[in-house]
């Protein structure tokens, strides 16, 4: 069985964030964006509401599904605006390792 921590090329990740108020009480946002950057520094952006993989899961609780499609250390940021417009981001990260596997040229010269 895998760590929960380890993700290869191709398959899917699951990324959550929780947003609470002022008094730590679980609070959903006016919006709630995930952007994504890439190793190659390509970025991708899903907002919850248009985004079918961007889901919510309770109040304040959030969470999308995401193929990374190359390895290497993959950063994030879950933002929420609040009804005042400031922004609450929650920034992360994650590496991604290559697999004989998946089929992404990216991939390959790890294993020549």
């Amino acid at each position: 069985m895998l760590a929960p921590s380890k993700y290869f090329v191709g398959a899917a990740v699951r990324l959550s964030a929780s947003f609470t108020d002022s008094d730590v009480t679980p609070s959903d946002p006016d919006t709630v964006t995930l952007k994504l950057r890439s190793p190659s520094c390509q970025s991708f952006t899903y907002v919850y509401g248009t985004d079918a993989n961007v889901t919510r899961q309770s109040a304040g609780n959030y969470a999308a599904i995401v193929t990374p499609n190359c390895a290497g250390r993959w950063f994030t940021r879950w933002e929420g605006t609040d009804p005042d417009g400031n922004v609450i981001a929650i920034e992360g990260n994650f590496n991604v390792q290559a697999s004989r596997f998946a089929g992404h040229d990216c991939c390959c010269r790890d294993y020549r």
